[in-house]
């Protein structure tokens, strides 16, 4: 798919990614990768796919860290995490990536699930993703659906 054709959304809103450079299944800096079924699956970047989202919201100019933080893992090798916002976006579109290190693809802060380190890479408490979430859209005011 080409990201960039087919992006059209109708409204700036609000977006929080949520992503380690690590991750062994959906690549960060985009390329193939080898679905869980087997099949090969395209990844857009994610900093390419977060600028179409700083673009459509009219957000501008350098972004900022917020936040760094770091915690120990379970394989003796420590993990990170930093949350990003882009500047200057109007109000209730925000747009910001918490970016990862030494975390593999499972949810943060979660039960890592049944799948091995080996196919998913090491699990994060690092952040808690549920709660990261939820304190971003708490944030935020959107008009209802229609």
């Amino acid at each position: 798919m080409n990201l960039k054709r087919a992006f059209a959304p109708s409204r700036a809103v609000p977006v929080l990614h949520i992503h380690s450079i690590d991750d062994p299944r959906a690549l960060y800096a985009g390329g193939e990768s080898k679905s869980f079924a087997g099949t090969t699956i395209h990844h857009e970047p994610v900093i390419s796919s977060l600028q179409l989202w700083e673009k459509r919201n009219q957000c501008n100019g350098a972004g900022s860290e917020l936040e760094r933080r770091s915690a120990p893992a379970p394989n003796g090798k420590g993990q990170q995490g930093a949350v990003h916002r882009a500047a200057n976006c109007p109000k209730d579109s925000a747009v910001e990536l918490w970016e990862l290190s030494g975390v593999g693809h499972a949810w943060p802060g979660d039960d890592p699930g049944p799948l091995p380190e080996s196919v998913m890479g090491p699990h994060s408490n690092v952040i808690s993703a549920a709660e990261e979430t939820w304190k971003f859209f708490a944030r935020f005011r959107l008009p209802a659906a229609h």
